[in-house]
């Protein structure tokens, strides 16, 4: 599942929701491409990698609890994604397919 090197948050960003369908039902969280990146500050990104919280969508009118996908990892030199522990804050198990 790797691509080619990946520059930019927003680039990191772009990654992660080609990879939807491996993450959430998009029936559910609303179609990727209105998915929001909450992107880590640079002074806290591990160093390789751009550290993603992964929002969905929330259509209800009285509001949603969460809209958290999760949090991913993606790598610099190569696009590869992989989940992140936040509770450890340390790379998790590798995205990959269904």
């Amino acid at each position: 599942m790797a691509a080619d090197a990946v520059k930019t948050g927003r680039a990191a960003c772009a990654e992660l929701k080609k990879h939807a369908n491996l993450i959430a039902d998009q029936r559910i969280a609303g179609p990727a491409r209105e998915w929001r990146c909450d992107i880590l500050s640079p002074k806290d990104q591990p160093k390789g990698y751009f550290v993603i919280g992964l929002r969905g969508v929330c259509y209800d009118p009285d509001g949603c609890g969460s809209t958290l996908l999760g949090w991913y990892a993606v790598r610099r030199s190569d696009g590869s994604i992989s989940e992140w522990d936040v509770g450890e804050d340390q790379l998790g198990k590798p995205l990959t397919s269904r």
